[in-house]
Formats: C-alpha cells, structure tokens, sequence
C-alpha cells in the first residue's frame, strides 16, 4: 500500500486512536545576533518571532488527527499557561481532550529552542520536578481504561517524564483491549 493509500485509507475509516503520553509544549524562538553581551562573551539574541506547537505524544495525536483519525488524548498536564495553550491547539484540530488530566502542583513540559539563521543555539526545558502524584498515576490509567473501550488503536508516546513509569505501563499492558 502506498503512502498516499494509507492516507486515503485514514481518511475514510476514521480509526478511533487513543494517544497516551507525555504531552508537552515546544517552543520555537527565532532572532538575530547583533552583539555580544557585557557580563559574559555570549550572544545576545534579537528576538523576531515566538511560536509554540504541540510537542511530544501532542503532536503524534495532532498529525493523527490531520490524517482524519478521531483521537482521544491521555495524559496529564500541570495547571498552568502552557497546558492552556497545549490544550487550545488541540481543541482546533479536534482532538478530544476529556481524558487529559490537569493536576494541581504538576507542571506542564516545555522545550523551547532558541534558534539564529537555521542553526540552533539552545533549548530551555521545564519538566515536572520529581515525581508525577500517584494520583496522576491511576488516573492515567483509569482514563486509558476509558479510552479504550471503542478505539481502534492504542498509540503510547514515551519520552520519560516519569509519568509512564514501569508500573503505568504494565497496569497499562493488563487493561482489555479490543482486537487490534
């Protein structure tokens, strides 16, 4: 089957995809370098544009849902600005976002990388600190439980936030799945 066969193929059955993972938030930063700084021998970035997309198992549930897929996002996110935004992108292209859970004290991952003429100079990132609440832990499952009942496919996105440790993923593995 070729390439724009599957897409086809996508497009009219309209699998339902349960995404699980880590979403996250990625930032794009763009500028130039005029000068260097006087506190040390850095360069100072002109920022000219800020863009930030899905990131993360966010942007596999984005591409899914750009190729006609219905999908159920699963994960957790902090209270916070960035999990707003994440949560707004997602909402646009119609991913179903009820069973992505926002915990209170958690904070939502972002990668932002710093970019001048193509080349990358750095990439900030703010991950969650320590360990995700098992709170968030068994809710991850329970909505993954939930999820499932009716997809076609379960799609698991892990990109070590620590959210999907090894006892998530085996009480993930145990859960009744249909016959993929």
């Amino acid at each position: 089957m070729t390439r724009a066969e599957c897409i086809e193929r996508i497009a009219r059955v309209r699998p339902r995809v349960a995404v699980v993972g880590d979403y996250m938030l990625d930032g794009w930063w763009t500028g130039r370098i005029e000068r260097i700084a006087r506190e040390a021998p850095v360069p100072v970035v002109a920022l000219s544009e800020q863009r930030h997309v899905p990131g993360g198992a966010a942007n596999t549930a984005l591409t899914l849902a750009s190729l006609g897929a219905h999908v159920l996002a699963v994960g957790s996110l902090g209270l916070d600005g960035a999990a707003e935004e994440l949560r707004a992108h997602l909402i646009r292209a119609h991913v179903d976002v009820a069973r992505l859970a926002r915990v209170p004290g958690a904070r939502t991952t972002t990668k932002v990388r710093v970019a001048v003429d193509d080349q990358l100079l750095l990439r900030l990132d703010r991950t969650q600190q320590g360990d995700w609440p098992s709170t968030a832990r068994r809710a991850l499952v329970a909505h993954t439980r939930e999820a499932l009942a009716g997809s076609d496919a379960l799609l698991i996105c892990d990109y070590g936030s620590a959210l999907l440790d090894d006892t998530v993923v085996a009480a993930i593995a145990k859960l009744s799945r249909p016959p993929w």
